[in-house]
């Protein structure tokens, strides 16, 4: 394994250009999430009152009191940090314009939003260049690479606002600096890997528990002579971020290890492993093998590889992978609220897509491609779902009241078959109001910044940010369809530069 070569380079960034290009075309723009709209709240207070407080008691509870009386986030502060220059920028373009659309707060919400686009795009790419790094073969590692981008929940969850993705991409980099700093002996990869953990910590505190493989992984693979060096160099990252985690809990909750879950029974965290793991794999709202169904065959890669010279790497993504899946059954809340799959699980996928990319290496080019175009047909098309329809605003408009067992196990309650069921309505409705052989619904255009249900009127919408601006009146006819043809065109250049790179390295 060694670093990747200049020459594969331009592959990933065709792969990662066409990811973020569909990602911006299929985001929805804003964000319908809790736990999105309270790590805004911190960065427009970062920006505007520099404070990491939150605006009022968001989440309702309690113990999300700190010192002075204020309410503090329970979240690691990196999504709020990642989040100040969108919303600086858009509160900037707002004060210069006087633009107004939707709620004051609309423009900046979209902002932050759409971020997400750069953090999931740039997942697969990294992704892409440790697959390359693992398996010796372009176009195995951009097929898979693929997959994660399209087949998989990643894509969904580039139009969210939760702070998994930023948490994922932090953390896949660290273990691919790691492990090819280790490899390569190149001690400034093995020290940036201590840096980008840090970055995860600060993004989702139970990142740190990934810190132990990698530990054990740069002790078992230094050669003799270098694993002291490797080791002084890899802890200066982390001892950084540990120390602003605990000054940060000790500035808000007066405790160092208190990020504000210490007295929050709702996680469930302790409950019983089975359960979680039953849950995570087989539950109709959750399971993984349902809404990422590439895992399986990733997951056959990388037992595949712990019998090859390869298996040092296998062990360690399959160490990791053991970690995060275990952490997350013993939460009595493994669903994740509203969440597409699995969110807390988004971590894992990346590992997966190695195990994937070195699968796809060994076959055959007419085996390859059958498998591939199996397997991401099959991943897209559950995608569909999710990214065509906001499932926020779909829990709400069933009306539908589901207890926590329902949420769990009901295939009613389900995502995946909640927007599914509202998608065949919406699609052929949508399409007759962009067409104009039917009215849309009447909606308000503008709203106080106090309005919580603004957003819920456009439930009859397909979940698109355009879309939404033409509903608005931000945006006629003619302007938003030559918008969605620039973004397709883009699409289909980005695509041909993926095919034509891709088509360099065929055997």
């Amino acid at each position: 394994m060694t670093t990747v070569a200049p020459a594969v380079r331009p592959l990933g960034r065709a792969i990662a250009w066409l990811a973020l290009l569909v990602y911006v075309t299929t985001a929805g723009g804003s964000l319908t999430s809790t736990d999105a709209v309270v790590t805004y709240d911190v960065s427009r207070n970062i920006v505007d009152h520099g404070s990491v407080a939150m605006s009022g008691n968001l989440l309702g509870m309690a113990w999300h009191e700190g010192r002075g009386g204020q309410f503090y986030a329970p979240f690691g502060i990196g999504q709020s940090i990642w989040n100040v220059p969108f919303y600086a920028a858009a509160k900037l373009f707002v004060g210069v314009t006087g633009v107004r659309i939707g709620r004051p707060d609309t423009l900046h919400k979209a902002a932050v939003a759409m971020s997400q686009t750069i953090v999931c795009a740039a997942i697969v790419w990294v992704t892409f260049l440790f697959g390359v790094a693992a398996t010796g073969g372009p176009r195995a590692a951009s097929l898979g690479a693929v997959t994660l981008a399209f087949a998989s929940v990643l894509w969904p969850y580039s139009g969210f606002g939760f702070n998994q993705p930023l948490a994922a991409l932090t953390f896949t980099i660290a273990l691919y600096d790691a492990v090819v700093g280790t490899l390569d002996y190149a001690p400034g990869r093995i020290a940036r890997a201590g840096w980008w953990l840090a970055a995860s910590v600060l993004t989702r505190h139970e990142m740190a528990l990934g810190v132990i493989p990698i530990f054990g992984w740069i002790l078992a693979r230094s050669e003799a002579g270098r694993r002291l060096r490797n080791v002084l160099v890899f802890l200066p990252g982390l001892a950084v971020g540990a120390a602003t985690w605990m000054t940060l809990n000790w500035w808000r909750f007066g405790n160092p290890l208190d990020s504000g879950y210490l007295r929050d029974a709702n996680p469930g965290l302790g409950s019983p492993v089975t359960s979680g793991l039953v849950g995570l794999f087989l539950s109709p709202s959750t399971s993984l093998l349902l809404y990422s169904p590439f895992v399986v065959v990733g997951l056959l890669g990388l037992l595949a590889m712990t019998r090859t010279r390869d298996r040092a790497i296998a062990w360690l993504l399959l160490a990791e992978i053991v970690v995060f899946v275990v952490l997350y059954a013993t939460l009595g809340n493994w669903t994740g609220g509203r969440s597409y799959g699995s969110r807390y699980l988004l971590v894992v996928l990346p590992l997966f897509a190695i195990g994937w990319s070195w699968l796809l290496a060994g076959l055959g080019q007419p085996r390859q491609r059958v498998a591939f175009v199996v397997v991401f047909v099959v991943g897209f098309m559950l995608q569909l779902p999710g990214v065509l329809v906001d499932y926020a605003k779909v829990s709400q408009q069933s009306g539908q009241t589901y207890t926590t067992e329902d949420r769990q196990w009901s295939f009613d309650a389900a995502p995946l078959v909640a927007n599914a069921r509202d998608l065949a309505y919406a699609l052929p409705n949508n399409i007759a109001y962009v067409t104009g052989r039917r009215t849309p619904p009447r909606t308000m255009t503008t709203a106080s910044e106090a309005d919580r249900g603004f957003s819920q009127q456009f439930a009859f919408s397909l979940d698109f940010w355009w879309l939404y601006l033409y509903y608005l009146g931000a945006l006629n006819r003619l302007w938003m369809l030559a918008i969605v043809s620039s973004l397709a065109a883009g699409i289909a250049v980005a695509a041909h530069a993926v095919r034509v790179r891709g088509l360099e390295f065929d055997a």
